[in-house]
């Protein structure tokens, strides 16, 4: 599925684009606004991004994940050339790699914690200046005939930007801004 994003100036315009994709066939559940005023959207009924879809803790944790194979790996095999003939060497060697596994998966958790998701890091200076960020979810066969009715309807709304909606953790900067929504 592909996320398309739609930059509006504000929550009014938003909130027209939402109900004519609802008109259109678009489930509100595949609608994502992203303001800083959340409660604002609560108070309009807008499908509001989560928690999870506004800072980077998974992404950021798949990455960490891919730290960790690599670091787990040089870790065990580091301590099994050391520990090696002793009898304890296979357990120790174990725990020691599941341990920085863990430990380079949590610490890139912790980092995308505080930092805007991948997806929303392009817009940071225009969210937090006050504009909305709709992002909708369409299939690829539906993607071409939403757009054109989109157009008919709000002609000088285009796409500003696109994205899986499955996380990549080889998408996006290495470069995140600091979560401020």
């Amino acid at each position: 599925m592909k996320q398309l994003h739609f930059l509006v100036k504000d929550i009014d315009e938003a909130e027209a684009i939402t109900h004519y994709m609802e008109t259109l066939g678009i489930a509100y559940e595949r609608t994502h606004v992203t303001y800083k005023h959340p409660q604002a959207l609560e108070e309009r009924h807008l499908h509001s991004t989560t928690l999870l879809e506004e800072v980077d803790i998974i992404h950021s944790g798949e990455r960490g994940l891919m730290i960790g194979f690599i670091a787990s790996a040089l870790v065990s095999f580091s301590l099994y050339n050391l520990l090696y003939g002793q009898e304890i060497a296979l357990i120790v060697t174990i725990f020691a790699g599941l341990v920085t596994l863990g430990f380079c998966t949590w610490v890139g958790g912790m980092i995308g914690a505080s930092c805007d998701n991948y997806r929303l890091d392009p817009y940071h200076d225009q969210l937090a200046a006050g504009q909305c960020l709709v992002m909708v979810d369409v299939t690829p066969h539906q993607e071409q005939s939403f757009l054109e009715k989109l157009n008919q309807q709000f002609p000088d709304r285009h796409v500003c930007g696109e994205s899986s909606s499955i996380d990549n953790p080889f998408e996006g900067s290495m470069h995140l801004h600091k979560h401020t929504l």
